[in-house]
């Protein structure tokens, strides 16, 4: 076999990307200390003026490796991903904003990143790939990997002098492709597996950091979203998970492949690691690592969802005008993951061919998730609704429950809409005279989950499916309620506020 790698098509490219993970041996749970060595910022946005900023901490005293993911809204596949190399106690803040070319992320931070930025000093541009409908999404923050001690050379090549990193360069060179012939020759520069990199250095004490795990507490990480025109900013913690994989998870930041034309399975590709966790072993070659060419479905089910399952969303909600001020409500509601539960293959091509996949067979996420609405005022009174009173729009009745067909939803709770989402729907709450209240969504993943489908391909990309050892049916649920103060003529006095959704389970 030639090592002379090469890019593939799309659709290979998918189906080597979706491939070879190990989850976590620990149980995940989600942080009551807002520290975790997982983050999922539940929304992002650059639609109608809005930016939003994201703060990664180190809060530990070991460089860490991060993955800073951006998924699209409609159905997350990854629009745009780099590294993060954060020494200790070290800080990266970035902006998501969008222009007449599309969606970016600037930085004016200098800690190392892997790749550098590919537009400019500062400013990573989305790919076309995925880009379209990637102007609002979620985010992953995943901790990678730490370094084994402080003397590691990416470590040092890392550590920031006079507020600049030693030698990013140098940090780089440890996130490239080795081949099987390469693996473990440590003057080839790139990721050997999943807890040894070489910066290519003629001297193997100059050249060679290992890792260990991410520590469970090591990163926090915040977020705010700002209409500057409108005068509205709101923000809060991510969804921060603690104990999400107790391996190093060390992956490349190079081009997907193929070999003389013939798709490649890298278990060591950018995608990982994901909400799945990363890479399998320590052998890195390809020969050792387990073949998944055609994806996986029900893995997710293992690592992640048990921590963030639910029944049902509650929040309040305010449909309040008046001829001087409005105080207007959207719900942000993130089914996280769905990508896991996909043949990539088989959805890419459904994507081109506008044919669907076929439930089970292709496609085993939970959405469209079936959610049943229950609506209270502010003095314990619920309502039902009866002969048209209350209704979803466009026209879907609410007595039947209404679907939230993406992975990022947004609520809008009145007709002056909050985030102008194009993942949103309206539901008319002009009822009984009540300007505010609570609601519960009560939720429930569309397809039959007991047991779920696993999708177990041979090397030849044909495969079966079987059923899972895993189940569970709650779909995952993140989320929150923005809040709009808004005196209309005065956007300087608007303001706004995030508030975290509560969870039946």
């Amino acid at each position: 076999m030639s090592n002379t790698f090469r890019p593939m098509g799309l659709v290979a490219a998918v189906a080597a990307a979706s491939t070879g993970f190990v989850g976590s041996t620990s149980a995940q749970e989600i942080s009551n200390q807002n520290l975790g060595d997982l983050g999922i910022v539940p929304y992002y946005t650059t639609a109608n003026g809005y930016a939003t900023g994201v703060h990664v901490i180190n809060t530990s005293d070991s460089t860490q490796v991060v993955k800073l993911r951006l998924r699209r809204g409609s159905d997350s596949l990854d629009a745009l991903d780099f590294n993060l190399i954060l020494s200790p106690k070290d800080e990266w803040t970035g902006s998501i904003r969008s222009d007449e070319a599309g969606v970016f992320v600037e930085t004016s931070d200098a800690s190392c990143t892997a790749p550098a930025p590919n537009e400019g000093a500062n400013r990573f541009r989305m790919p076309d790939t995925f880009s379209t409908g990637a102007e609002e999404g979620y985010i992953e923050v995943i901790g990678m990997a730490e370094a084994l001690d402080e003397l590691q050379p990416i470590a040092i090549a890392a550590k920031h002098k006079a507020a600049v990193p030693n030698d990013c360069a140098s940090v780089r060179a440890n996130f490239f492709r080795v081949s099987d012939s390469d693996y473990g020759n440590l003057r080839i520069k790139g990721v050997h597996d999943a807890a040894l990199t070489s910066n290519g250095a003629a001297t193997d004490a100059l050249a060679q950091s290992s890792y260990t795990h991410t520590q469970d507490d090591a990163l926090s990480v915040s977020y705010f979203s700002r209409d500057a025109d409108g005068g509205l900013e709101f923000g809060n913690n991510a969804v921060m998970i603690q104990g999400f994989s107790q391996a190093p998870m060390m992956t490349n930041q190079e081009a997907l492949l193929t070999v003389d034309g013939v798709p490649v399975y890298d278990p060591f590709n950018f995608e990982l690691p994901n909400l799945d966790g990363g890479p399998t072993g320590t052998d890195g070659s390809i020969a050792a690592q387990p073949v998944r060419l055609g994806g996986t479905q029900g893995l997710y089910d293992t690592v992640v969802r048990p921590a963030l399952g639910a029944t049902s969303i509650m929040n309040d909600w305010s449909n309040n005008q008046s001829d001087s001020f409005s105080v207007n409500t959207d719900w942000v509601v993130t089914i996280p993951g769905q990508y896991l539960m996909l043949d990539p293959i088989g959805y890419l091509l459904s994507l081109s061919t506008a044919k669907p996949c076929v439930a089970k067979t292709c496609d085993a996420r939970d959405i469209p998730v079936r959610a049943t609405i229950k609506f209270y005022d502010r003095e314990e009174t619920a309502f039902t609704p009866e002969d048209g009173d209350l209704v979803v729009s466009p026209a879907t009745s609410i007595s039947n429950g209404t679907d939230l067909k993406f992975e990022v939803n947004v609520i809008e709770w009145s007709e002056t809409a909050v985030l102008g989402s194009q993942y949103a729907q309206t539901f008319d709450v002009e009822i009984a005279g009540a300007a505010n209240g609570w609601a519960e969504l009560s939720i429930e993943s569309s397809q039959a989950k007991v047991p779920q489908q696993v999708w177990t391909p041979d090397p030849n990309g044909v495969g079966s499916y079987t059923p899972s050892p895993v189940v569970n049916t709650l779909p995952p649920a993140i989320g929150f309620a923005v809040w709009e103060r808004n005196f209309g003529n005065n956007a300087a006095a608007n303001y706004g506020r995030a508030v975290n959704h509560s969870y039946g389970s």
